[in-house]
């Protein structure tokens, strides 16, 4: 059985790494907007599924994502999973013609890193697996 739960704790963290202050306001909302810009990536993908799926229809679907993931990594490529672009599911369907039945599920960047910068240096933390997962024998 597995549990997951999700924490908003990683955008802190990214303006530490970023050299960001708590009271920058306006680097940080400069920071997030770069989510919308796909932080400057060469191809921004939008991955949408149709509302008629169910729940093991949302699966596949991210399994196929994780499977671009492995592609690009496996291509010397990055990869950044981007829930933001479901925050305004409406103005991207407008703009990009995405019909009514689908759901817009989230936004991937996908280009080469540049490893120079500080925030391709920053990994999220990880939780053990005794913590999210509990075997049963």
């Amino acid at each position: 059985m597995i549990n997951i739960k999700k924490e908003g704790r990683n955008v802190p963290r990214i303006c530490i790494q970023l050299s960001i202050k708590q009271d920058d306001i306006e680097s940080r909302l400069s920071q997030i907007r770069e989510n919308f810009k796909f932080f400057g990536a060469p191809v921004g993908m939008i991955v949408t599924i149709d509302k008629a799926f169910a729940e093991n229809g949302w699966g596949h679907v991210g399994m196929f994502i994780q499977n671009i993931c492995l592609s690009a990594v496996e291509r010397g490529m990055g990869t950044c999973l981007q829930e933001s672009w479901s925050i305004y599911p409406e103005t991207v369907k407008d703009i990009l013609n995405i019909p009514d039945n689908e759901v817009v599920w989230c936004g991937i960047a996908l280009g080469y890193p540049n490893k120079e910068h500080p925030i391709n240096n920053y990994r999220t933390s990880r939780e053990s697996i005794e913590k999210f997962v509990t075997f049963i024998e």
